[in-house]
């Protein structure tokens, strides 16, 4: 329920800490002296992804909160193995990927912290976005969307020189990955818009297994929102009058990428290669 989030002082607090962590440049003497706090968070948020750090904001629907840290961890475990198939077949040497909560507050905010700067960076200007966007349209989303999302994905990280059989696999895992984001029943509200517009309106689908990058195979209609439908979810949030999590305590609660028993293998890519995402 949108009435139950905080947040635009929490949030602040929240980039601000990392980035003087991380990148000390983003947030120089004066930075909150320009624009609203939405669109700090925005922008700050967004520029965080090219430092390898992802926030993500979660609203768990009353009646799961009983279980709520099950259902957090798995849709965690979502984004980790979307991370995992993007980096194994592209970025092989930077599968080290990490997850915490920012604090002790409610709703829960989500650090995402992985080595792939280009994958980091899709999943903020791309498939949060649009996850975040399309819930609650899941089951009208058509299957040519998701391969058409995939597609421009995979063309923005330079995948096209991928032999065939493993653009292809990697293409239907991610579009049955992206459908298991869409069905988990927490709501997902995204700190960033879309990089660009993706796609195109009443064009007919093109006749070629991959689009030219930047381009997406039309449906007939437009699903995309536009920036400003993103941003005024962030402008409803209330501030935030929850007592702040000392600076100490932030950061540290760890979320396991791996559920006991499960090794979180995914559908083989050909070759089938190693599956395991490498937690910190």
């Amino acid at each position: 329920m949108i009435e139950s989030f905080c947040m635009p002082a929490r949030l602040e607090r929240i980039l601000e800490k990392l980035a003087q962590q991380r990148a000390p440049h983003l947030i120089p003497p004066g930075w909150k002296m320009g624009g609203s706090s939405v669109e700090r968070i925005r922008t700050l948020a967004r520029k965080l992804a090219a430092y390898d750090v992802l926030v993500m904001v979660v609203d768990v629907p009353q009646e799961l909160d009983s279980v709520s840290d099950a259902h957090l961890q798995e849709w965690v475990r979502g984004y980790a193995r979307f991370y995992q198939l993007l980096v194994q077949g592209l970025f092989p040497s930077l599968q080290k990927l990490s997850a915490y909560y920012a604090d002790r507050g409610n709703p829960p905010v989500i650090v995402l912290d992985g080595e792939s700067t280009p994958v980091m960076e899709m999943f903020a200007g791309y498939i949060i976005p649009y996850v975040a966007a399309h819930q609650s349209q899941k089951n009208d989303v058509s299957e040519l969307e998701l391969r058409g999302l995939m597609d421009f994905v995979l063309n923005e990280l330079e995948a096209r020189n991928l032999p065939p059989s493993i653009y292809e696999q990697m293409r239907q895992n991610g579009v049955e990955l992206l459908k298991k984001l869409l069905q988990y029943p927490i709501r997902q509200i995204s700190l960033t818009a879309f990089d660009k517009p993706i796609f195109e309106v009443n064009a007919p689908p093109p006749i070629i297994s991959k689009p030219p990058p930047g381009k997406l195979p039309g449906t007939g209609e437009l699903k995309l929102p536009e920036a400003g439908e993103l941003k005024y979810e962030l402008e409803r949030l209330p501030d935030d009058d929850q007592p702040q999590t000392p600076t100490e305590q932030m950061f540290i609660n760890m979320i396991p990428l791996r559920a006991r028993g499960n090794t979180g293998r995914l559908p083989p890519l050909p070759p089938l290669l190693n599956q395991d995402v490498d937690e910190e």
